[in-house]
């Protein structure tokens, strides 16, 4: 009589690699850039996806790392795309981060100076 120790570990490895190789979420950064008194900075995520993206968070920081504010948990819905923007009130840099976004998700950061919005810079986030 055989021992089914064998089969059951093979099994387990198997499961193993396949539940590794599944795509997880994965958070993309942007590099930062320089807004000045007043201008505005906005990280963008848009969903390529054929199914709602579900539980994306959108966080701005300044200089110092320091998160300055957080949108989130989000839903994209298929084909669409949700912002989060802050006007910064003194000279500073600002950059983004999205997590919980799946890979169909792109994502960038922009800065814009009202009153007419015109895009200073904008970068694309990985």
């Amino acid at each position: 009589m055989s021992r089914p120790w064998p089969i059951l570990l093979g099994l387990a490895m198997v499961l193993y690699v396949v539940a590794a190789a599944s795509p997880a979420a994965a958070a993309k950064k942007c590099p930062p850039l320089p807004v000045d008194n007043g201008d505005v900075c906005e990280c963008k995520a848009h969903n390529y996806a054929t199914a709602t993206d579900s539980g994306v968070t959108i966080i701005l920081y300044d200089s110092s790392g320091t998160p300055v504010k957080t949108c989130g948990p989000l839903n994209i819905l298929s084909k669409a795309g949700t912002f989060c923007s802050l006007t910064f009130p003194s000279f500073d840099n600002c950059g983004c981060e999205t997590k919980g976004d799946g890979g169909s998700t792109r994502v960038s950061l922009s800065v814009y100076v009202p009153p007419s919005f015109t895009a200073q810079a904008a970068v694309e986030c990985r």
